[in-house]
């Protein structure tokens, strides 16, 4: 059979071409070349002793010579812009994971869950960079970062689950100080503040609201018990909040309505209660809260003539 080219080396089932040298400490070399003179780029492929085999450039231009563009020693270790590459894989400079394909960690150990170690770009439905933590399965995997010198997130931050912090939370760098809660400061925005006596559940008070007068008055208060008189007191129909401080309110209100039978309109009852000198947001009175729908009887009285 006539060879297609210079020098072409054909037999059945395996053909060997074999540089040679003539000690181990020797070097064997491959150069494939498009020069012409000077001017061109040879691609050289090298057995270096017995270290390892390396791919190299060399060019009349600068920027195409390279002595360190792939290797591969003979542990095995391949080395990608490195002749001494420390790993299975070392690579000195970028890589890319090109569209969506995803890398994974951990593959090939036993148990391991088929999507745990992997990351992607908008992988798994979600829309960002998306790490899938490891474990056995969808509902043991975890990640764990170790950052002595602390982990810094430029943007928002949710949180899909419950948070369990071992060690001090912090708020802008201030951890607050000893029996302080951290709650919205009325602008949007999370402080530390000392509660008061109230929210720590030490006062207790009830109150019995009565009004036999006409509509729109006010009504009269009767202490029934009170547990602090100093945070918490009963001037008349007003309730006074002596301390600043977070308060939780709960109750019931219950009542009757009369009314006669000559109304042309359906009987109505709101009960509001105003906060005077309380602040919502932007720092403005918070106004009048209005119950309606409370538990209310409303009895229609006959009326002989």
């Amino acid at each position: 059979m006539a060879p297609s080219a210079k020098l072409e080396v054909q037999n059945a089932v395996l053909s060997d071409v074999k540089i040679s040298s003539q000690s181990y400490q020797d070097t064997s070399r491959l150069i494939l070349s498009n020069r012409a003179g000077n001017a061109g780029t040879d691609f050289i492929l090298t057995a270096r002793n017995e270290t390892g085999l390396y791919f190299s450039t060399s060019s009349d231009f600068a920027s195409y010579t390279n002595d360190s563009l792939f290797t591969m020693l003979r542990s095995g270790a391949v080395g990608v812009g490195t002749k001494t590459p420390g790993a299975r894989l070392d690579v000195n400079g970028g890589v890319k994971i090109r569209d969506a394909n995803l890398l994974e960690l951990g593959a090939g150990i036993a148990g391991k869950e088929i999507n745990a170690g992997k990351m992607g770009y908008n992988a798994f439905g979600a829309t960002g960079l998306t790490f899938v933590g490891a474990g056995t399965n969808s509902t043991n995997r975890a990640v764990y970062f170790f950052a002595e010198g602390g982990t810094t997130l430029n943007g928002p931050l949710t949180v899909m689950g419950n948070g369990n912090f071992s060690g001090q939370l912090r708020l802008n760098g201030n951890a607050g100080l000893a029996g302080q809660v951290l709650t919205s400061n009325s602008a949007a925005d999370p402080a530390w503040q000392t509660p008061s006596i109230a929210y720590d559940n030490n006062v207790r008070f009830s109150l019995l609201v009565s009004n036999n007068t006409s509509l729109n008055s006010n009504l009269n208060i009767t202490t029934r018990y009170n547990t602090n008189a100093t945070v918490v007191s009963v001037p008349g129909s007003d309730i006074s909040f002596n301390q600043t401080g977070l308060y939780h309110f709960e109750g019931a209100v219950t009542g009757r309505v009369d009314f006669a039978s000559a109304l042309s309109y359906e009987p109505k009852f709101f009960h509001n209660m105003y906060i005077n000198g309380g602040t919502g947001p932007g720092n403005k009175p918070t106004g009048s809260v209005r119950l309606e729908k409370a538990q209310f009887q409303f009895l229609q009285q006959q009326y002989l003539f």
